[in-house]
């Protein structure tokens, strides 16, 4: 069985159909919040933005053919987000490029890159990800990584300045 849910396209004035596989990871409660928030998300979102566990799409050309992709995270309970990303065939029909479902921290455009900070396994260290269109899988793919410490994090191997002690200003 799958489940359909409808996106806004710019500028085509009508809905697309995104495809949801059945094996996916959407839980039961985050699929029925998904459905409530639809019927009337601009209304709800004055009241609770908290409510919905779709964020607001964004469209941006990622794969740099003069289109915008749809860019949207899905917030599910544990703490994690989804982050997905369509392009449109010329008759309306969704192709997912990209998802990926961690625990983020930020995902940030940049040109044609979606880049995403997520905790990494060191105390006072993010991973930050650039997922960047590649033409010949015809696909958004992670292409650089990079460890990178968090302000107030502990310090770098190497440095001169003495490391704080507890208890002590």
């Amino acid at each position: 069985m799958s489940r359909w849910s409808m996106w806004p396209w710019p500028g085509s004035g009508t809905q697309c159909r995104i495809r949801q596989p059945s094996g996916s990871r959407v839980s039961a409660a985050t699929a029925a919040a998904i459905r409530e928030c639809a019927k009337d998300r601009d209304a709800r979102a004055d009241e609770d933005p908290e409510a919905c566990p779709v964020q607001k799409p964004y469209y941006r050309d990622l794969t740099g053919n003069g289109k915008d992709e749809l860019i949207v995270g899905i917030e599910f309970p544990d703490k994690m987000m989804s982050v997905r990303v369509y392009t449109a065939d010329p008759d309306g029909r969704l192709n997912r490029i990209m998802a990926t479902t961690e625990t983020i921290i930020s995902v940030e455009l940049a040109g044609g890159d979606v880049i995403l900070r997520v905790p990494s396994g060191n105390h006072g260290y993010e991973l930050i990800t650039a997922w960047s269109w590649d033409e010949k899988q015809r696909t958004m793919l992670p292409t650089r990584e990079q460890i990178a410490r968090v302000p107030g994090g502990p310090q770098a191997p190497g440095s001169r300045d003495p490391a704080p002690v507890p208890g002590r200003r």
